[in-house]
């Protein structure tokens, strides 16, 4: 740290080419940062869908410098581009003073980790992904600490990587000012061409195989069968091939057409969250699920799979209904029991909503990396 400026600089490198739970995540810390303490650094590999969230949430960034991303190559490959990349990944960290640089995906891990230490920075891994690769768990030797999302994801965590890894949850925050639910809920009714007193059942994930979307559309279709409600299923996230004609063909052939709609990426969430009734949440192996927590701060009901992370976020009967993964028809009749009993749903989302204030706060997050910034230079 420059002895003549008490900030510590710290930088976040991202490759650009999506937006997902860890950059949210990532971009809630950063926003939360102490600016008399922090001078944070975030840099793009490449620009695309992740400098757009960041230029609407209006956070710089900068270009990083032009080197070949370490991807699945063999480890010798691998060991070779941290080689080639390193002089002028360490120009660029001296150049700019780096203190520590905090990493948040596989790519980045690799591509910095070797750069930062030889730069003479501390070097923070946080893997937010349930990762088992044992070669993986290898290069965290590069790490001064290593950070997880949740006792699940920690589980999962191969070898050293699992046993270093210490449990920090992802910041959330809660709207301010709320979300007016019925404002909401009419805009997102008018945009889906469909009467007043219609139920919106939501789904807030990127189209991807761990999220189960199929599972999802499969529940819509049962729920239009059983229920007595006007129903539509929204699906909010990225839309990305393969899963987007999957989705699409199941929604067809289920008969769900005008009704379950693909909606795309919505920034800010918040408000389309509110216009839900309830979020159904069917991803598995979810080590601590956006899609949970943020209706929760927002009031809205959730049904999610007994899978994972899940867990630690709700109690089952208490602030949320927990059901089997990969069923749709309990799905569906855990959606049915919110939609049927109103003050149930009410009292599982007041409990939920004070429970997800005092365990996910993002003021709670920053103190806590404030804490290991300090403890890492202080050790580099």
């Amino acid at each position: 740290m420059n002895m003549h400026n008490p900030k510590l600089h710290v930088c976040f490198p991202f490759v650009g080419d999506s937006v997902g739970g860890s950059h949210i995540s990532a971009t809630r810390l950063i926003k939360g940062l102490p600016k008399n303490l922090i001078s944070p650094l975030i840099v793009l590999h490449q620009e695309g869908p992740l400098a757009e969230y960041l230029g609407a949430e209006k956070i710089p960034f900068e270009v990083a410098p032009e080197v070949d991303l370490v991807g699945s190559a063999s480890v010798l490959g691998q060991v070779s581009t941290m080689l080639a990349n390193a002089p002028r990944l360490i120009h660029f960290l001296r150049k700019r003073r780096v203190d520590v640089v905090h990493t948040n995906d596989a790519r980045m891990h690799l591509t910095w980790g070797l750069a930062a230490r030889l730069a003479g920075a501390g070097f923070i891994w946080h893997q937010r992904s349930a990762e088992q690769s044992r070669r993986l768990a290898l290069y965290t030797c590069l790490a001064n600490r290593v950070l997880t999302v949740s006792r699940f994801n920690k589980s999962r965590l191969a070898g050293w990587m699992g046993r270093r890894a210490q449990v920090v949850p992802n910041p959330f925050d809660e709207p301010s000012p709320p979300p007016n639910r019925d404002t909401e809920k009419n805009r997102l009714l008018a945009e889906l061409g469909t009467s007043e007193g219609t139920k919106v059942i939501g789904y807030i994930a990127n189209l991807a195989d761990r999220k189960r979307p199929l599972v999802f559309v499969e529940m819509a279709a049962l729920l239009s069968q059983q229920s007595k409600f006007k129903l539509v299923f929204p699906m909010f996230g990225d839309a990305r091939p393969p899963f987007r004609q999957k989705v699409e063909s199941l929604v067809q052939e289920t008969g769900l057409i005008g009704r379950c709609v693909l909606m795309g990426m919505r920034f800010p969430i918040d408000p389309w969250i509110a216009a839900c009734d309830a979020v159904v949440a069917p991803g598995v192996d979810e080590p601590l699920g956006r899609a949970i927590i943020e209706p929760m701060l927002i009031g809205t009901p959730v049904v999610a799979a007994d899978h994972g992370g899940n867990p630690e976020i709700l109690t089952h009967g208490e602030t949320g209904l927990l059901v089997q993964a990969d069923d749709p028809k309990a799905f569906a009749a855990a959606t049915i029991t919110l939609l049927e009993n109103p003050n149930y749903a009410t009292r599982l989302t007041l409990a939920a909503q004070a429970s997800a204030r005092e365990r996910f706060s993002r003021e709670k997050h920053v103190q806590t990396l404030l804490h290991i910034y300090r403890e890492v230079v202080a050790r580099t």
